[in-house]
């Protein structure tokens, strides 16, 4: 009576070390794929940064041999003299501004 009791408790056992499994890895994966976004976004606008912007340029350039396709950048003139004169908060919603209007033209 004693192997089918510790069979069976194994067996229970092995389940839930399996389930433990599962959430972690669910739990890891979602964890990852959070840091591959802030890894490629910019937290405050949510465009690509430099590093997301070198993949995708990358992978465009890659997939599309003969296509043609155009890249725009922009740079904020004088954008250091905002956050010196009117703070680092105006400078922030300056940016999430900028890209909110970039985002509705493109």
């Amino acid at each position: 009576m004693r192997f089918p009791c510790l069979y069976f408790t194994i067996y229970i056992l092995a389940l839930f070390i399996e389930y433990i499994r599962q959430i972690t890895y669910r739990s890891l994966v979602q964890i990852q794929e959070q840091y591959r976004y802030l890894y490629c976004h910019d937290s405050l606008t949510g465009l690509y940064n430099r590093y997301g912007f070198n993949e995708r340029l990358t992978e465009r350039f890659e997939k599309s041999s003969n296509k043609r396709f155009s890249v725009i950048m922009i740079d904020i003139d004088f954008f250091k003299k905002i956050n010196d004169c009117f703070g680092h908060d105006s400078g922030d919603e300056l940016r999430v501004r900028t890209s909110a209007f970039i985002v509705r033209k493109i």
